[in-house]
C-alpha cells in the first residue's frame, strides 16, 4: 500500500511529538487532557485516506483516552503499600525514543546532503581520520541506542528501589554536562557520559545532546566497528 503523509505527520508518535513541541511540554509530564483534545481534533479534521495509517492513529487515540481516564482517578496503593507507576510513563518513553530515532534520521540526512554537495570538490575538504576509527552512521547510532536501553532495562531489574523520576535530565543540561566533561579532555568515551545506572530518560537526553552538539559542529563522533566503543572528540 502506498504511504501517505498527512501534513508533516508520518504517524501518531510524530503527531504527539509535534503537539509536545508546540505546547512546550515536558515529555515526561504530559498534560493528558490538553494533548488528547488536540490529538482528537487532528484525527477528526485530517480526512485520512490510508486505512492502515488511520488505524494506527485511532489505536493511539484509544490509549490516550485510557491514560486520561486513569489520571482522573485517585491513585491506589498496591498490596505492598506502594503507589502505582505514572500511567503516562510508557507513552512518554515511546515518544522520547521516537524523538531520538527521528533526530538520528535527520542527522544522517543532513550528513548525506553535505557529502553530495562536496563530492566534486578537492579532497582537502575531507578531514583525515585515524585508522582505528571511522565516521559513525545511522545503523551504528541506532544499534548503540538500543544496546544502551537494553542495558538499562536489564541492570535495573536488580535494583527494585530505583526510580526513573530521580534521574531525569533535560537535553540542555545534558549538553552542558558533555561540555564540562570535554573541558578536561578533548575526547571522551560515549558510555562514560551516562553514569552507572542511567534512567531511560537520561539515556535519551544525553543521546539527543550529543546529536545536537554534532549538528552545531561542536563535536564529532566516531566508532570502532558496529559494536565498538563510540568516541566523542571536540572539533
Amino acid at each position: 500500500m502506498q504511504n501517505v503523509s498527512f501534513e508533516v505527520f508520518e504517524g501518531p508518535l510524530d503527531l504527539l511529538l509535534s503537539l509536545i513541541a508546540k505546547n512546550e511540554i515536558d515529555v515526561f509530564d504530559i498534560p493528558m487532557a490538553l494533548v488528547t483534545r488536540q490529538y482528537m481534533e487532528y484525527i477528526y479534521t485530517a480526512g485520512m485516506l490510508d486505512i492502515e495509517l488511520a488505524t494506527e492513529f485511532i489505536v493511539v487515540a484509544s490509549q490516550l483516552i485510557e491514560i486520561k481516564s486513569q489520571m482522573m482517578l485517585p491513585p491506589e496503593e498496591d498490596e505492598q503499600g506502594e503507589t502505582p507507576p505514572d500511567p503516562r510513563q510508557e507513552l512518554a518513553e515511546r515518544i522520547a525514543q521516537y524523538r531520538v530515532f527521528k533526530a538520528i534520521s535527520e542527522y544522517m540526512k543532513n550528513k548525506q546532503t553535505a557529502y553530495y554537495s562536496m563530492i566534486e570538490k578537492e579532497s582537502e575538504y575531507f578531514p583525515s581520520l585515524k585508522e582505528e576509527y571511522a565516521p559513525i552512521d545511522a545503523a551504528m547510532l541506532t544499534a548503540a541506542l538500543k544496546r544502551l536501553l537494553l542495558r538499562f532495562d536489564t541492570a535495573n531489574l536488580e535494583y527494585e528501589e530505583y526510580t526513573v523520576a530521580a534521574d531525569e535530565l533535560a537535553v540542555a543540561d545534558a549538553i552542558e554536562m558533555v561540555r564540562e566533561i570535554l573541558k578536561k579532555e578533548r575526547k571522551a568515551s560515549f558510555l562514560a557520559l551516562f553514569g552507572q545506572r542511567p534512567s531511560r530518560g537520561r539515556i535519551i537526553s544525553v543521546f539527543l545532546a550529543v546529536l545536537e552538539m554534532v549538528k552545531e559542529n561542536e563535536i564529532e563522533i566516531t566508532q570502532e566497528g558496529l559494536y565498538g566503543d563510540i568516541r566523542i572528540t571536540v572539533v
